[in-house]
């Protein structure tokens, strides 16, 4: 198994209270033989340091590649952001997973 592609160049986003996070996007190859994708959306705050929130999302639901990518880069993305509108200077509360059909943020 190789280690995860970065599929997205780093990029900024700030919540309401004015917190800055740079997010980048990773796919994480984990091979043929399994029924899902695997990515991650990696941030980091100035102060509290690095957070990685998985995205999994079924083959079923997400057949290509190429859809599954887009998964991460949009939709998914858009649940990281507003986990991240919690977000304080000092970290953000305990959440459970957003499940949707096909696909899960944790």
């Amino acid at each position: 198994m190789k280690g995860p592609r970065k599929i997205s160049l780093p990029e900024t986003y700030t919540n309401r209270r004015g917190e800055t996070f740079e997010y980048t996007i990773h796919d994480h190859e984990i091979g043929d033989g399994r029924d899902y994708w695997l990515y991650t959306i990696q941030v980091k705050h100035e102060t509290w340091g690095f957070r990685a929130f998985g995205v999994h999302a079924t083959k079923q639901a997400f057949p290509t590649t190429a859809l599954a990518e887009h998964l991460a880069r949009t939709v998914a993305l858009e649940a990281v952001q507003q986990r991240l509108e919690q977000a304080t200077a000092t970290g953000f509360p305990l959440v459970f997973p957003t499940w949707f059909d096909g696909w899960f943020v944790i």
